[in-house]
């Protein structure tokens, strides 16, 4: 669980909104507040995930003023919610995810229940997330190698 310093380090420094795994503000990208802490570099790769996806998801004229707020959030946006492991395992310390509007199945991905689980670094459970764009996620971390120095 993250405590109150570190929520406040990432939301100040990093401009990522640390929350619940059901938020009820329409974040773009939120940090669910069970997570573990992440690591620098894992924080400066989700904040630019959150830029990436705006500018995916609106004009520019909104992507400006969305990524201007203290917390980019947008009313209506179906929220991409990560968790750095499991606080009921210890042992599990891969990146889940969730949308906000997931209402049956799995609460998070992948499922730890799975028979074929396994851990998931960030990057890789960013990647399982675009399924619909791939490409364009694959030509943005390209052209940030400082973010995403990890080869694929």
């Amino acid at each position: 669980m993250l405590a109150p310093e570190q929520r406040k380090e990432i939301q100040g420094r990093f401009k990522i909104p640390v929350d619940s795994s059901c938020p009820t503000t329409y974040w773009i990208v939120s940090i669910d507040g069970e997570s573990s802490m992440p690591t620098n570099e894992e924080l400066a790769q989700i904040k630019s995930y959150i830029e990436f996806s705006t500018r995916r998801t609106y004009i520019e004229g909104a992507a400006r003023l969305i990524l201007g707020k203290p917390l980019p959030a947008c009313p209506g946006h179906n929220t991409l919610i990560l968790r750095k492991g499991d606080p009921l395992y210890s042992v599990i310390q891969g990146w889940f995810f969730r949308k906000s509007s997931w209402q049956n199945g799995p609460f998070y991905v992948p499922s730890k229940t799975a028979p074929d689980y396994r851990d998931l670094g960030l990057v890789e459970a960013l990647d399982k997330y675009q399924d619909i764009f791939p490409g364009r996620w694959t030509e943005w971390k390209d052209k940030y190698p400082d973010i995403f120095p990890v080869s694929r």
